[in-house]
């Protein structure tokens, strides 16, 4: 087997492992079919996101920009996956069957089912790509580090914008496709300007678009608490739950910042205002 294909193997199931448990750890029961389907229907709708409006749309750009070189069709492109991707999330979700299971209480879960299915789905088809060129598709699997890294943070993205536009969908408005796709296409100017000025070949670029990526998932985060919530401060249950202060006996949301050590984290009580170890285990299943 070529090694991105192994090396895709590996971050397909990360992904699924580390996102998929999320999902079910918060999800009802009654919810866990029409999750598990969403996930499903997420896999081949990137694949038609690709050929039904990426490749349609850049036929409509070449008939009027006839330089396919040039930084002006470069930027035309630069459109077309935040167009495309969020736009066959958004379908995949308004699904009958789908969006009729979908409400204010676990519509981010829908939302980061069919994110994750659609990470999964792009993850194949850039490793079909890769596999194309044998110069690199043969390399081993542990070659491919940047990408599994990558990938597996770009799938939890997937299901955050996905979020924003069914967030504001819920309440009938519908102007949070738009902040979705504006956010996508954030996300990638510094994929357009590598291209445009030639950065990808340097070392230090590769390891900004990593922390350029790494820094929308925490945005990301910060999103979930705020659309969840409606409290921003909750970045640090959504991690690691809840805990209880071993001095004080308060409960508390944990903070985002701790140490783990397996089956124990060390961390500050907001209440006492005093660190103290405190089993890794919730206290209790809050949704």
């Amino acid at each position: 087997m070529l090694g991105i294909y192994q090396a895709s193997l590996i971050t397909t199931f990360l992904a699924v492992l580390i996102f998929g448990y999320f999902i079910l750890k918060k999800a009802d029961r009654a919810d866990c079919l029409g999750l598990f389907i969403s996930f499903l229907l997420g896999i081949p709708a990137f694949w038609c996101a690709f050929y039904w409006f990426r490749v349609p749309l850049d036929n409509v750009v070449r008939f009027f920009v006839s330089d396919y070189q040039s930084n002006s069709y470069g930027f035309l492109t630069f459109f077309y996956a935040p167009f495309a991707e969020e736009l066959m999330k958004l379908i995949v979700v308004l699904l009958p069957f789908i969006y009729s299971k979908i409400k204010k209480s676990n519509f981010y879960l829908y939302a980061f089912a069919v994110g994750l299915g659609f990470g999964v789905g792009e993850i194949w088809f850039l490793a079909n790509g890769i596999a194309q060129d044998p110069g690199i598709a043969n390399f081993p699997w542990y070659y491919f580090g940047g990408f599994l890294n990558e990938r597996v943070l770009v799938t939890f993205i997937h299901g955050g914008l996905l979020m924003i536009s069914l967030s504001y969908l819920l309440t009938k408005q519908f102007r949070g496709i738009l902040y979705a796709m504006f956010a996508h296409w954030v996300l990638n100017i510094p994929i357009f300007l590598g291209v445009v000025f030639d950065l990808n070949e340097y070392f230090y670029w590769v390891v900004f678009l990593s922390v350029w990526v790494l820094m929308f998932s925490a945005l990301i985060l910060f999103l979930m608490s705020k659309f969840i919530f409606e409290d921003k401060k909750r970045v640090g249950y959504l991690l690691s739950g809840k805990a209880k202060c071993p001095g004080c006996e308060s409960e508390y949301d944990r903070p985002v910042f701790g140490v783990a050590m397996l089956i124990r984290r060390y961390e500050k009580c907001p209440h006492c205002e005093k660190w103290h170890w405190t089993k890794s285990m919730n206290i209790k299943k809050d949704r």
